[in-house]
């Protein structure tokens, strides 16, 4: 995965609090990015000769590689990448004023990273919110192995991509291979499903195989292939697991598409929750997971959890 840090700065005032600004990046980057590439923006992208070719379906519209038919009966199929917002952006933002976005890739998306840089670019220039404040995109760092990378700041034209991207080594902590409790806080609402039905405080098996089906997801799309693992196997010695506490709560949001003007729930539960038992083997995954987010609407932003192991 291939994880960048977005420097934007105000030019005009903006109205925008960590809990709108999702929101304003979900309704404004998908018609950037595809006003960008478009050849002709009235086409259904099933009727377009360049589809194949088009950065704007793989990013956006993506289709069930050949051979995946789980997948294929997916609804929600996965984009490859997530977007950050602050979730400490104050109400107000007045000219100056800084704010950094995460920016996560996944496997082959990163060829497309400096399509992203410009169409974010665009964003910026376009403005946020209902008085169109305009943003300055200042400098763009992504993360190696070896440190930070530029790639991108406003006194360059060129964008350049990280080569490099993070494994899962370079997530896992020292001592996290003999935790026996972990602390995950959910910082953003996060909406996870069990037996059809919404959690509201989610046991530990809950997590770890969303994010068990999130990986899969994503590596079979944009990466080497499915994940072989024994998928029932996995959620069976997670409910070996024990919760010690839970104090979540569900926080209600909604968003309105630009598009229809229909409005769809983005609600879920933020909070935190302690597990206890064998957890040590499981932080490579929870690792993961705070890289990749966990639920629905991760790409922009929801789902998003911080691991502390004890």
């Amino acid at each position: 995965m291939f994880r960048h840090r977005v420097t934007v700065s105000a030019v005009d005032p903006i109205f925008a609090n960590s809990a709108r600004l999702p929101n304003m990046l979900r309704g404004t980057f998908e018609i950037t990015f595809r006003r960008l590439v478009c050849h002709d923006i009235s086409l259904d992208c099933r009727a377009c000769p360049l589809l194949s070719a088009c950065p704007y379906p793989a990013v956006f519209r993506p289709s069930p590689p050949a051979g995946a038919e789980r997948l294929s009966r997916a609804q929600d199929l996965p984009r490859p990448f997530v977007l950050e917002p602050p979730v400490d952006a104050p109400a107000r933002l007045r000219p100056g004023d800084e704010l950094d976005v995460g920016l996560t890739l996944f496997g082959r998306a990163n060829d497309l990273a400096p399509y992203f840089v410009v169409a974010l670019r665009a964003l910026a220039d376009r403005g946020l919110g209902p008085t169109r404040g305009r943003l300055r995109i200042g400098r763009v760092v992504g993360q190696t192995p070896d440190g930070e990378h530029g790639v991108f700041d406003a006194g360059t034209a060129a964008v350049r991509p990280v080569l490099d991207g993070l494994r899962l080594p370079h997530l896992c902590q020292p001592n996290d291979e003999r935790a026996r409790r972990v602390r995950i806080r959910f910082v953003t609402p996060t909406t996870l499903k069990r037996d059809g039905r919404w959690v509201e405080t989610p046991s530990f098996a809950d997590v770890v195989c969303r994010i068990r089906d999130r990986l899969s997801s994503l590596a079979a799309f944009y990466g080497d292939g499915p994940v072989e693992m024994d998928f029932a196997g996995v959620g069976g010695a997670a409910s070996a697991v024990r919760t010690v506490e839970c104090r979540t709560r569900w926080e209600r949001r909604t968003r309105r598409s630009n598009r229809t003007g229909a409005v769809h729930e983005t609600s879920g539960f933020v909070g935190e929750a302690v597990y206890a038992g064998e957890v040590g083997p499981w932080m490579p995954l929870l690792r993961l997971g705070e890289a990749v987010h966990v639920g629905k609407y991760a790409v922009w932003g929801n789902g998003r959890v911080e691991v502390e192991a004890a």
